[in-house]
């Protein structure tokens, strides 16, 4: 649940950034990014120091180091092309921009962006979890399935 308010949060406040792309503030613009920059860190704070519990609470037990370790590998896989991706639309603003750091003011946008798909598949993962009994007795779909038999040597291998 902390995970959940805390994707929610993190969504409101860089759509809340987003203000930046239609108005300049003037002299409250560095005090204003440098409040909104602590909050955003304190509720980023918040997500990563629940995420783990909640993986703790949803992966099953017998194959939790098998879970992280797809989770890592499927997000290094999205993170690498989605940061590339960034880079490339901020020089592509930059040329439609033009001269100065304008379309930096952009960055709270493409991240709103992309915060509001996981922040639906979390509230799905979550209406799934209540459904596998929740806090009270959750039971991953894997609990009481037994481990595949080992086959013996040579058995299923082509010639």
């Amino acid at each position: 649940r902390m995970f959940i308010w805390g994707l929610a949060a993190y969504f409101l406040l860089h759509a809340v950034q987003c203000a930046w792309i239609f108005r300049d503030f003037g002299q409250a613009n560095l005090t204003l990014l440098y409040s909104l920059t602590i909050l955003q860190n304190c509720i980023a704070a918040v997500v990563g120091t629940s995420e783990i519990p909640m993986y703790m609470r949803i992966f099953p037990r017998e194959q939790y180091g098998q879970f992280c370790g797809a989770n890592a590998m499927l997000r290094t896989l999205v993170f690498i092309p989605g940061s590339m991706l960034a880079g490339l639309s901020l020089d592509l603003l930059q040329k439609i921009a033009g001269p100065g750091d304008w379309h930096y003011r952009y960055y709270p946008l493409w991240t709103a962006v992309m915060l509001l798909p996981a922040l639906v598949f979390v509230l799905l993962l979550w209406r799934e979890w209540k459904k596998l009994g929740g806090d009270k007795g959750f039971k991953s779909p894997e609990a009481g399935l037994s481990c595949p038999v080992s086959r013996s040597p040579g058995e299923g291998t082509i010639l």
